[in-house]
């Protein structure tokens, strides 16, 4: 879930380590990895999943320094 002052929704599913952290590439969002949080969700991982800045549910946001760092914040 997503507040006003967040600029990234992300889904969080609950499991054991190791989790596992999917990041899209240009145009895509979160639901890219349905099958993937089908997989390691179905073996019991926990996995998060993630809008980038302007993407899927996350704001549209350009920070000034748009950067590999700046993305990652």
């Amino acid at each position: 879930m997503m507040n006003q002052e967040q600029l990234i929704h992300y889904s969080d599913y609950p499991g054991r380590e190791p989790t596992y952290v999917f990041v899209h590439g240009f145009t895509c969002n979160e639901t890219d990895f349905v099958n993937q949080v089908d997989h390691f969700r179905g073996i019991g991982h926990r996995v998060i999943t993630l809008d980038l800045p302007g993407h899927g549910l996350s704001r549209d946001y350009i920070p000034k320094d748009l950067t590999m760092k700046s993305m990652g914040r």
